[in-house]
């Protein structure tokens, strides 16, 4: 616990910038925005949990792959990333996340 601790703080420290990546259907010339696994949007309750009032709840959201498309998982990646998935592969550098999101590794 102590060496996460240690590499969060050095990634915060020296602002190294994460690229996230995900597939996602196309509109036009940016994502498809809806609530889909296959699009640029989250599924409730099924991505995310809310609250009586229906603002989202930290601690979950949309999966995105950091660093390497190559480890997204095959059926998401294109034939081009060696993959059986019909969308192509979108990113963002983490820091151009509105400050209303967060992008948070998980344990995998």
């Amino acid at each position: 616990m102590l060496v996460v601790s240690a590499l969060e703080r050095a990634n915060s420290l020296l602002m190294i910038v994460r690229e996230l990546y995900r597939s996602m259907k196309v509109d036009g010339e940016f994502p498809l925005v809806e609530s889909s696994a296959r699009a640029l949007g989250v599924r409730v309750p099924e991505d995310v949990s809310t609250d009586e009032d229906g603002d989202v709840q930290p601690g979950a959201g949309m999966s995105v792959t950091p660093d390497d498309p190559f480890k997204l998982p095959h059926h998401r990646r294109p034939e081009a990333f060696g993959g059986s998935g019909p969308d192509p592969v979108w990113r963002i550098d983490h820091e151009h996340l509105p400050q209303t999101l967060e992008y948070v590794q998980d344990a995998r």
